[in-house]
């Protein structure tokens, strides 16, 4: 609380005691919970008792109340609001954390998957090669027609093409991993 303006006496008056007319004014704030409170001391008339028999020292603080008085409910309410926000934001955090492990989960399998894909893809094409060179080897034998060395030929085409679709897929993944991780991929 502070208390500002001084009270002197008033002239001639060396004991302090206030003459009327002459009211000595205190003001002041007491800021407490967002609430403030203002008071002011007014000097009463000299020699005036104060209710108790006691002679009057000069001054009566009248009190007004500006704000709320008791903001019990009203900080209760705003603890009650902050407990919940804050149980919102650790809720939304650890769903954000589920998601990730989740996110990362799932790239790693599909990377795994991919990767076992592109290992069986690339001993199909490795068959299918060896294929296409004994075709032609017993085409040019002429133990075998040309029609069975040209499917030889379209069967490896399409592995190797569907080799590099998995290939790309594989790339895909770490990209997916990367982004999954947090490596800022937009």
């Amino acid at each position: 609380m502070t208390i500002a303006a001084g009270v002197q006496p008033a002239a001639g008056n060396e004991s302090g005691r206030s003459r009327p007319g002459t009211q000595p004014h205190r003001t002041g704030t007491a800021a407490g919970s967002g609430h403030w409170f203002a008071f002011r001391a007014a000097g009463a008339q000299a020699g005036y008792p104060r209710g108790r028999g006691e002679p009057d020292r000069g001054e009566r603080l009248d009190w007004s109340c500006q704000g709320r008085v008791f903001p019990a409910g009203r900080l209760k309410s705003n603890v009650k609001l902050a407990e919940a926000q804050r149980q919102s934001a650790l809720i939304q955090y650890q769903k954000a954390i589920q998601t990730a492990f989740t996110d990362v989960s799932n790239a790693l399998i599909a990377h795994q998957r991919v990767r076992e894909s592109r290992a069986q893809q690339e001993l199909l094409v490795t068959a299918l090669a060896d294929r296409k060179r004994l075709a032609y080897v017993r085409y040019r034998g002429g133990v075998d027609t040309l029609l069975n060395a040209l499917d030889a030929d379209r069967d490896l085409f399409q592995a190797q093409l569907a080799l590099s679709q998995i290939r790309l897929s594989e790339v895909l993944t770490v990209v997916q991993l990367d982004k999954a991780l947090g490596g800022g991929w937009q």
